[in-house]
């Protein structure tokens, strides 16, 4: 059988279906639009308006009309606020803020063969755990001669990336 075959006895019995239940006294079938219409009634009686906060509360929010688990949330979050303060002022192990690092005016260079890894660290793009690689790599095995040696040796660091600071940066030891 083909196709439009099948169509036309579809057809033909959702129109013999129709008549039935037209003749038995069901219904018609919901149409789209009576759908919608019933949905726009549903919302509309379900929608509570917002409250209105024009008016002013009889008295005054203060900490004694809370609730008991009102007060203890917000003694909660108070202290874990002072103790998240207090743990970021203690571990701060960088002595030079982001923010000071970029307006420094070098007018010294830095000795990179003899500088502790905190003055390393005040080198813009320089952060601690680079700073640490290039002094275990220079107690290990002595001074840099240059930079193209110091990015061949130090892990993770490549000549490229040492460009951008190599103005901070002294290869000479200074006599002590």
């Amino acid at each position: 059988m083909s196709r439009s075959k099948n169509r036309k006895r579809q057809n033909q019995r959702k129109r013999a279906n129709q008549k039935r239940s037209a003749k038995v006294g069901a219904p018609p079938p919901p149409t789209i639009a009576s759908r919608l219409l019933e949905a726009k009634r549903f919302v509309q009686e379900s929608f509570t308006p917002p409250p209105d906060y024009s008016e002013k509360p009889s008295e005054p929010l203060r900490w004694y009309n809370l609730r008991r688990h009102e007060v203890s949330v917000l003694v909660v979050a108070a202290m874990l606020a002072l103790a998240s303060m207090i743990v970021a002022t203690a571990t701060r192990a960088d002595p030079v803020s982001v923010v000071e690092r970029d307006s420094i005016a070098f007018e010294a260079m830095i000795h990179i063969n003899n500088a502790p890894a905190e003055t390393l660290r005040v080198i813009p793009g320089v952060g601690e755990i680079t700073s640490q690689r290039i002094v275990k790599e220079r107690e290990s095995r002595g001074p840099f001669a240059s930079l193209q040696e110091m990015g061949e040796r130090v892990e993770r660091f490549s000549v490229k990336r040492a460009k951008t600071f190599e103005r901070y940066l002294d290869f000479s030891t200074p006599e002590e």
